[in-house]
C-alpha cells in the first residue's frame, strides 16, 4: 500500500524538528487518529524519543480556553435560566421549552463556530419572519401571529443573554470555546512554540482564525490530506472546503495534495444485496474468504455508514478472526436495560386514572405493559410461567387500558414491583426514586449475580444508575422538571449521549468503525456498508430556526455544505486503499430508501478510466427450487360426521349460515380452517376499531331504537322520535361495549361521530321517503329475527337434515308484501344483486351478498306462509340509493312458486359441502388470499 496520510505527517514532524524534544503540538480532528499516530511516529522514528503534544481539536481548545465546556443536556438547562429570566411569567414550561430549544442550541453553536454577528443575522431573521406576515392591506395582525413574531424577534435576546451568563462562571458551550479562543488568539499563552494541524478538511471560521493567526507568527504548519482527483475539479463537492481555502488564501495548491485516485491500481467491487442483513451477511463471507487467503486483516476495516448495523455485523464475524477492534462503541439506548427504564416513563406519561369498584387507580397502555413483560431484562426477574401468565392476561383483556388491580396478583412475584406500578402523580422524583429502586432489585437479583450472560446489562445498568443520579442532581439544581414527560426528554437525551465501550487492542486485527472515525486513517482493503443514499450522503434536513437564504448569507453551513463533507469523508476513506467493497441495501422502505448512494454512480462514471477496476452485482440469495404444494383436504367419514353434526339444528349455532356459506364459495380450503379443522384465529384485541365493530355497533343501536315499535306502523313520527333518541342510545351502547375504549378521544371519538352521522343520515333518509311518497308506512315485523330452514341432502350416510339459519336485521311489511331488510355499512354493488340465472351465483365472482338474500327469502318463506317475500340490502353509508333488492330474472317478489327452486338451489349446496368425492381445495382467486387469516398456511 502507498504510504498513508499518518506516515506522512511523522515523516514530515522528524524531518522538521529533529532536535530531541522540540516544543510542537501536533493536532487532528478527533482522538481516533491520535491514537493510530502514535503508533505511526513510533515505527518510523524507531528509537527512544520523548513524543510531541498529540491532541484532537477540541482538546486543543478545551486547554487553551481556560473554560468549562458543558454538555448539550446542561446547555439547555443553563439556557432555560437566561429565558425563564428574560420572559418572566410569559415564559413557557421546560417541558414545552425543551421541544424547540435544542434547534435553538444548534443554531447557536452554528453562529459561534463561524464567528457570526448575532445581532445583525437575527434582525435578518426577525425582518424575514415580519415580511411573511405582512398584508398589502396594511390590516392588524392577529394576537396569535404577534405571538408568532415576539418569538423570532426575542432569538437575539436569548443568545446574548446566555453567552453573557455562560462566560460570567466561567462555562462554554464547545462552540463558544472555539469562538472565545479565536477572539482571544492574540493574548492567548500558548505552551507550545509550534502547532502541527493535520488532516482537517471543512474548517470552520473560528478554526480558521485561531490557524491563520498562528501562520502570521510562522508557528503553524497545514497537512492537509487531500486528492487532485476532488480538488481540481470545480464540480466535485469533496474538493468544496479545499477550493474554498484556497481562494481564501490566495494559494494554488495546497500541501500534501496526492494524485493516489488516479496512480493507484485498487479493485473496487460493488454490491447491492436486499435488506441490513443480508448486507452483513455479505460483508461476513468477505472476510471469510480473507482469512483463507491468508490477508492481512490489521490493514483492513469494516466502515458502517448506519451504525445501527453494529450488532447484526458482529454476529457474523468468522469464527477464526483472531483480533478485531470495535472503535464506536455500542449505543446506550438501544440496550435492553435502557429501554426498560423508558418504557417505564412511557408507560407512565401514556397512563390514566379509573375507578374500579368506586376506587381511583392507574390504567395502563396494553402494549406499554407487552413491551415491558417482554424486554428480557425484566422477564429475567420473574419466573418463565408467570411472564406467559401476564402477557396472556394483557393480550386477551377487552381495555386498552389496563387498571392494575386487574393485572397484578398478590400471590404473583410481580406484586415486588408494585411500587412501579403505583400512581407517580406526575411527579419527577417519585419517578427517579422508583427508577433507582428498580436499578437495585436489577442488580442484586439472583438472575443477574456472576452470570456471565448478563455483564454487558450489569454494565450498562452501572452507566444508567450513574445517569439516573446525575439527572436527580439537576432536577435539585434547577428545579425545571414540571412532569414526568420532561423528565424523559432529558433521560432519553442524555442517554443517546452514552455507548458503551467494547474491550479490545485498539491498534490490531480488524478495525471496525463508523464513517467519520476513518478521517486520516488509511487502509488497503476496505468493506463499506449501507452505501446508500440518504445515509451517505445524510437526507437533507433543515434543522435550524434561520432560514435557508439568510444562513447561506451570512456564511452558515447549509445542506450543500454536510454534502460536501460526506463527499469529502468518502472519497479520502478510499483515496489510498486498493481493495474495496461497496455494500448497500437494495430493499425499498415507505419512505422510498433501497437507492444506492451518488458516489457509487459517480464512482462507476469517473473511475472506470482511472486506473481502477469496477465490478457490479446485485447478490440474490439461491432459495432452494420447491414446487408449489396445493393443500387438499379430503372428506373422510369423520369428517363427513361432523359436518352432519355441526348443522344439526340443536342450536342457532348448528345451522348452516350465510356467513358460511360465502366463505365456501370463496375458498372451501378456508371455509375448513373456519368451522372444521380447529385452528384458533388470532383474536388479541386491536385497539383500532375495525368494521365489523363499527358495524355491530350501527346495527346494535338500530335494533334497540325499533325494538319499541314491533307490530306497529313505522310512520315518518316513528323515525323524527328515533332520531331523537339515537345520541342517547348511542352514547349507552358504547359505554357497555366491550372493547373497554374510551370514545371521548383520540381516533374513537372520530369513530363515535362517523357511527351517529351515518345513523342520523338514514333516520333522515327514512324521514324524507315518508313525507314525499304517499303510500302506507311499512309495518315492522321483527327486529334481529332469527331465521331458520331446512333441506334434505344424499350422503354418504343416506339422506339426512341440513338445517339453514341467518338473522335478519329488520323485517317489515307492506300488505301482502313482507321484506326482509338487511343493513350494511359498506356501499352496494346493486349489479351483483341482479341474475338472469339462479346459476350465476355459482359462475360469477362477488355473488356472496345474494347468495344471502336468496338464503333469507328462502328461509322467511319457511316461516311466514302466505306473503309474498322480497330481500334486499340498505347502506347505512349511503342511504339515499335505497333498499337495492335481489333479484331473478328482473323479479324481485317471490311468492310460493320460487320455494321449491330455492329449495334445489340450497339442497344442491349442501349436497356438495357433504359430497365426500369433492375435496376442500385452496381458491384460484389470489385477491382472497390477501386478506384471509388463514394465508400463512397456504403460504400464499
Amino acid at each position: 500500500m502507498r504510504q498513508s496520510f499518518l506516515h506522512e505527517v511523522a515523516n514530515h514532524y522528524i524531518s522538521s524538528f529533529p532536535e530531541t524534544n522540540p516544543s510542537v503540538c501536533i493536532i487532528f480532528p478527533n482522538r481516533r487518529a491520535s491514537t493510530f499516530f502514535k503508533k505511526t511516529l513510533l515505527e518510523v522514528r524507531n528509537d527512544n524519543q520523548w513524543l510531541p503534544e498529540i491532541l484532537s481539536s477540541q482538546d486543543l481548545v478545551k486547554k487553551l480556553s481556560s473554560l468549562q465546556i458543558i454538555d448539550s443536556v446542561r446547555a439547555l438547562f443553563e439556557l432555560y435560566k437566561v429565558y425563564q429570566k428574560c420572559e418572566g411569567e410569559s415564559a413557557d414550561s421546560f417541558d414545552l421549552f425543551s421541544t424547540w430549544a435544542s434547534q435553538l442550541l444548534h443554531d447557536f453553536q452554528e453562529i459561534d463556530l463561524y464567528c457570526v454577528d448575532a445581532d445583525k443575522l437575527y434582525s435578518s431573521v426577525d425582518a424575514a419572519y415580519a415580511m411573511k406576515n405582512w398584508s398589502p392591506d396594511r390590516s392588524e395582525i392577529t394576537p396569535y401571529q404577534g405571538q408568532y413574531l415576539k418569538f423570532w424577534s426575542k432569538m437575539g435576546v436569548w443568545y446574548n443573554e446566555f453567552r453573557k451568563h455562560l462566560l460570567k462562571n466561567s462555562m462554554a458551550t464547545s462552540a463558544m470555546s472555539y469562538r472565545f479562543l479565536a477572539e482571544n488568539i492574540s493574548t492567548t499563552n500558548m505552551p507550545w512554540k509550534h502547532f502541527i494541524f493535520a488532516g482537517f478538511n471543512a474548517l470552520n471560521t473560528s478554526e480558521k482564525k485561531i490557524i491563520k493567526h498562528l501562520e502570521k507568527r510562522n508557528q503553524a504548519t497545514l497537512l492537509w490530506d487531500l486528492d487532485s482527483y476532488y480538488t481540481e475539479s470545480e464540480m466535485h463537492e469533496a474538493g468544496h472546503f479545499a477550493r474554498d481555502y484556497m481562494r481564501d488564501t490566495g494559494k494554488s495548491k495546497l500541501n500534501n495534495t496526492g494524485n493516489h485516485l488516479r496512480e493507484i491500481k485498487r479493485k473496487i467491487h460493488i454490491t447491492g444485496v436486499a435488506k441490513n442483513i443480508g448486507q452483513t451477511i455479505i460483508a461476513g463471507s468477505v472476510l471469510n474468504k480473507m482469512i483463507e487467503e491468508n490477508v492481512e486483516l490489521s490493514n483492513t476495516a469494516l466502515v458502517l455508514c448506519d451504525e445501527q448495523l453494529l450488532m447484526p455485523t458482529l454476529e457474523v464475524l468468522p469464527e477464526s478472526l483472531s483480533a478485531a477492534n470495535i472503535t464506536m462503541g455500542y449505543p446506550m439506548h438501544l440496550l435492553p436495560v435502557a429501554t426498560l427504564f423508558s418504557a417505564f416513563m412511557e408507560m407512565h406519561i401514556k397512563s390514566r386514572t379509573v375507578k374500579v369498584e368506586g376506587v381511583s387507580e392507574p390504567a395502563f397502555y396494553y402494549k406499554d405493559l407487552l413491551r415491558i413483560l417482554r424486554n428480557p431484562v425484566f422477564a429475567s426477574l420473574l419466573p418463565a410461567s408467570e411472564v406467559s401468565l401476564l402477557i396472556l392476561r394483557t393480550e386477551k383483556s377487552y381495555e386498552i387500558f389496563l387498571p392494575v388491580s386487574k393485572f397484578i396478583s398478590a400471590e404473583h412475584k410481580i406484586s415486588e414491583f408494585q411500587f412501579l406500578l403505583n400512581s407517580w402523580n406526575d411527579d419527577p422524583e417519585i419517578s427517579l426514586s422508583a427508577l433507582l429502586t428498580l436499578s437495585d432489585k436489577i442488580r442484586l437479583h439472583p438472575s443477574f449475580i456472576d452470570k456471565e450472560e448478563f455483564g454487558y446489562d450489569l454494565e450498562s445498568l452501572f452507566e444508567l444508575t450513574t445517569l439516573l443520579n446525575r439527572v436527580k442532581s439537576m432536577l435539585q439544581e434547577f428545579k425545571g422538571f414540571t412532569n414526568v414527560r420532561a423528565l424523559s426528554r432529558v433521560f432519553q437525551q442524555l442517554m443517546r449521549q452514552l455507548t458503551l465501550p467494547f474491550l479490545g487492542e485498539p491498534l490490531s486485527g480488524l478495525q471496525i468503525m463508523g464513517l467519520l472515525e476513518t478521517r486520516n486513517l488509511d487502509f488497503k482493503n476496505l468493506i463499506v456498508l449501507s452505501v446508500n443514499e440518504n445515509i451517505i450522503p445524510a437526507a437533507k434536513s433543515q434543522n435550524s430556526f434561520i432560514p435557508f437564504d439568510i444562513a447561506q448569507g451570512f456564511g452558515l453551513p447549509t445542506y450543500r455544505e454536510r454534502d460536501a463533507v460526506f463527499a469529502y469523508h468518502f472519497y479520502r476513506m478510499i483515496q489510498r486503499a486498493e481493495n474495496v467493497w461497496l455494500i448497500y441495501n437494495t430493499e425499498s422502505d415507505e419512505f422510498g430508501k433501497g437507492e444506492k448512494s451518488r458516489y457509487i454512480t459517480q464512482i462507476i462514471e469517473e473511475l472506470k478510466d482511472a486506473n481502477t477496476e469496477i465490478s457490479t452485482e446485485l447478490f440474490v440469495p439461491q432459495l432452494p427450487k420447491s414446487d408449489h404444494v396445493e393443500i387438499v383436504i379430503d372428506k373422510t367419514p369423520e369428517l363427513i360426521q361432523q359436518i352432519i353434526k355441526k348443522y344439526d339444528g340443536t342450536s342457532d349455532r348448528n345451522r348452516l349460515s350465510p356467513t358460511a356459506l360465502s366463505s365456501y364459495f370463496r375458498c372451501s380450503l378456508q371455509y375448513y380452517f373456519r368451522y372444521f379443522s380447529g385452528i384458533k384465529i388470532d383474536d388479541t384485541k386491536d385497539e383500532e376499531i375495525g368494521a365489523n365493530e363499527l358495524g355491530d355497533i350501527a346495527h346494535k343501536v338500530l335494533e334497540i331504537l325499533f325494538a319499541d315499535y314491533l307490530e306497529k306502523p313505522l310512520s315518518k313520527d316513528v323515525f323524527i322520535q328515533m332520531l331523537s333518541q339515537l345520541d342517547e342510545v348511542l352514547e349507552g351502547e358504547l359505554h357497555i361495549t366491550k372493547s373497554g375504549r374510551n370514545y371521548n378521544e383520540g381516533k374513537a371519538i372520530l369513530i363515535k361521530h362517523g357511527i351517529k352521522k351515518m345513523l342520523s343520515q338514514y333516520l333522515k333518509y327514512e324521514i324524507r321517503e315518508l313525507e314525499t311518497n304517499d303510500s302506507s308506512p311499512s309495518k315492522l315485523k321483527a327486529v334481529e329475527q332469527s331465521l331458520t330452514g331446512s333441506v334434505n341432502v344424499e350422503t354418504m350416510f343416506g339422506e339426512q337434515v341440513i338445517h339453514l339459519g341467518g338473522k335478519a336485521d329488520r323485517i317489515d311489511f307492506i300488505g301482502k308484501e313482507l321484506r326482509v331488510i338487511d343493513y350494511k355499512t359498506g356501499t352496494v354493488d346493486e349489479r351483483k344483486l341482479k341474475l338472469n340465472l339462479l346459476n350465476d351465483i355459482f359462475d360469477k365472482e362477488g355473488m356472496d351478498k345474494a347468495l344471502q338474500l336468496f338464503q333469507y327469502v328462502f328461509m322467511a318463506m319457511r316461516m311466514y306462509k302466505g306473503y309474498d317475500i322480497s330481500a334486499g340490502i340498505l347502506s347505512l353509508r349511503k342511504p339515499s340509493s335505497g333498499i337495492s333488492e335481489v333479484s331473478l330474472d328482473k323479479n324481485s317478489i317471490f311468492d310460493e312458486s320460487y320455494e321449491t327452486i330455492l329449495d334445489d338451489l340450497f339442497s344442491d349446496i349442501a349436497s356438495e359441502i357433504l359430497n365426500n368425492e369433492i375435496s376442500f381445495s385452496q381458491t384460484k382467486d389470489l385477491g382472497i388470499c390477501a386478506y384471509c387469516d388463514y394465508a400463512s398456511i397456504c403460504n400464499r
